[in-house]
């Protein structure tokens, strides 16, 4: 999957364990937004500045997963919650770490800036 497939209404979830609610056709850009309901758990995220493999180049911010869009009382919940996945980043790509998953190509570019 890659970015021009995320569509209104779809939710993603980050490598950081947030989830966030893509909103296409906003005022000035596209974007990702989060519940935001403490410190914890906010989320905003332009579209522009996600590369369209939807790594994050710091990691955080990857999207692992990717759910569709419902049309019920859980449609206002920005969470995998009776939702489908349509999109999961193949385990292969993936390491955890402190239960927080990495992509491992993010985790080469870390070390690779630290190590020069």
């Amino acid at each position: 999957m890659n970015k021009n497939d995320l569509k209104t209404g779809m939710v993603v979830e980050t490598c950081n364990g947030r989830f966030g609610l893509v909103m296409r056709g906003g005022f000035t850009y596209d974007r990702i937004v989060g519940n935001g309901y403490d410190l914890s758990e906010q989320y905003w995220s332009v579209l522009d500045n996600l590369p369209s493999d939807l790594r994050d180049g710091e990691g955080e911010y990857s999207i692992i997963r990717v759910f569709g869009n419902i049309c019920n009382s859980s449609g206002a919940r920005i969470s995998d919650q009776d939702r489908t996945c349509l999109w999961e980043r193949p385990a292969e790509e993936m390491i955890e770490i402190d239960g927080t998953k990495w992509s491992k190509s993010t985790i080469k570019e870390a070390l690779h800036k630290h190590a020069g």
